[in-house]
């Protein structure tokens, strides 16, 4: 499928497609999927960090996920919007106690960069 099947089919699935895709012209982009092309003619998709920042999609191994054409990338994004996340790709709960360790830890390091250098006494 091509970038405009694709999108047409974001926008009748998901509410607020413009954070799930585009296509990159250049400029900074919010959208988690952003489908990439690159100058030899092949693509590659990028993710928003939703921080200002973005990442490349990897496969497996860790090397750069590159698509020989616009249908395959699309493909691919459409493949990945719609498969169902399964229980162990998600986030399993922090419990208590490690949220209460993590925020002493927090709390810990403000107060040490408050505090500054320690000098001697003098």
């Amino acid at each position: 499928m091509k970038f405009d099947e694709l999108s047409a089919r974001v926008k009748d699935r998901f509410p607020n497609p413009e954070y799930l895709l585009t296509w990159y012209t250049g400029e900074y982009f919010e959208a988690d999927n952003a489908i990439v092309p690159l100058s030899d003619g092949r693509f590659t998709v990028y993710h928003a960090s939703g921080r200002g920042g973005f990442s490349e999609e990897f496969d497996s191994e860790g090397r750069p996920r590159i698509f020989e054409s616009e249908d395959m990338v699309c493909d691919f994004v459409w493949a990945e919007l719609t498969t169902p996340r399964s229980a162990d790709t998600l986030a399993s709960p922090i419990s208590p106690e490690v949220k209460a360790s993590r925020a002493d830890e927090q709390r810990r390091r403000i107060l040490a960069k408050r505090a500054g250098p320690i000098r001697p006494a003098r």
